[in-house]
């Protein structure tokens, strides 16, 4: 990812830099090998913030980096092959977030998310516009023409959404016999906040919006935790052999790799994922997550916003 300026002074961007699609990323700072950015908050948002929540989403940070690449780049068609992303702190919707972009020395970018100079998130990538081969999969039986696996609908309360319009998953299934769970995505084309950017390919945010949400998912429905409780995705990596066409729909498939319990309850897992366009494999992934009950995540995030406020008052 190269660079296309020199200036260590800010540079303001405005709102409707994409068109339609907000711009999160409020001025930018570019210099040799690395990159700044000031977040902008859009508390409004009908895709980020569509119900009431009391800290940025981990997405809102991951697009707003992205769109960071976006300005401060050249124009040549470029998408991450790989990524290893860690969510360490939440991030405060009222404090300033900086955001930063390093060139790493084997041509990673080296990514991180920060307020008041601690760091929220963390991570690495590397961008390509190249075909990257995977290690061969075969292709669930599912895809295969194989034995058929019962689905259902995916609720909205299983993804913690209020509008079933940003319910990316339209099914979930269950393989008893391999214990691994089966999701179809909703037409991407059919979303308004992805409709816009629109080009021939599934968006990698939406990608990673569906897994997460697969994660949740299969936690409410499958692993007995209660509609409420707080899940706290901690790290993922991806490897993406090539962006998905909107030509044939994905298919996504989690394999638990741990899943620790509290009283029949899952409270730790983490979990590999693979997507399958067609019958083709075009991205694998691992992530793991926590779930905090309902009562616990409010004393804990109570103690921590009424702390942020003293700090703010004191400034």
């Amino acid at each position: 990812m190269a660079t296309t300026t020199n200036d260590t002074s800010w540079r303001p961007i405005e709102p409707t830099m994409f068109g339609a699609e907000p711009c999160l990323v409020e001025a930018t700072r570019v210099a040799a090998g690395q990159v700044d950015g000031r977040l902008r908050l859009i508390d409004d948002h009908d895709f980020f913030f569509e119900h009431e929540i009391d800290h940025l989403p981990g997405l809102y940070l991951l697009e707003a980096a992205h769109q960071l690449a976006r300005l401060t780049t050249r124009g040549e068609a470029r998408w991450a092959s790989e990524a290893e992303i860690r969510f360490l702190r939440y991030a405060e919707k009222g404090a300033p977030l900086e955001l930063q972009g390093r060139e790493l020395s084997d041509g990673r970018w080296q990514l991180r998310a920060l307020q008041g100079g601690v760091a929220v998130v963390e991570g690495a990538c590397r961008w390509t516009s190249e075909l990257i081969p995977l290690p061969a999969l075969r292709a669930p039986a599912l895809l295969r023409g194989g034995r058929a696996i019962p689905s259902e609908p995916v609720r909205r309360e299983w993804v913690h959404k209020r509008r079933q319009e940003n319910v990316l998953l339209e099914w979930l299934g269950r393989d008893l016999q391999q214990e691994r769970f089966l999701a179809g995505l909703a037409p991407a084309l059919d979303h308004p906040f992805f409709r816009p950017r629109q080009a021939r390919c599934w968006p990698e945010l939406l990608v990673i919006e569906a897994l997460r949400q697969l994660a949740e998912a299969i936690s409410h429905r499958h692993y007995g935790v209660p509609l409420g409780d707080a899940f706290v995705l901690e790290e993922i990596q991806i490897e993406q052999a090539r962006p998905a066409g909107l030509d044939a729909p994905l298919l996504l498939v989690a394999e638990p790799l741990e899943v620790k319990r509290r009283k029949g309850v899952l409270r730790e897992a983490s979990c590999r994922f693979l997507a399958y366009h067609g019958e083709e494999e075009v991205l694998r992934a691992e992530g793991r997550w926590r779930v905090v009950p309902a009562r616990v995540y409010r004393r804990l995030r109570g103690e921590a916003l009424a702390a942020s406020a003293g700090q703010r008052g004191a400034a």
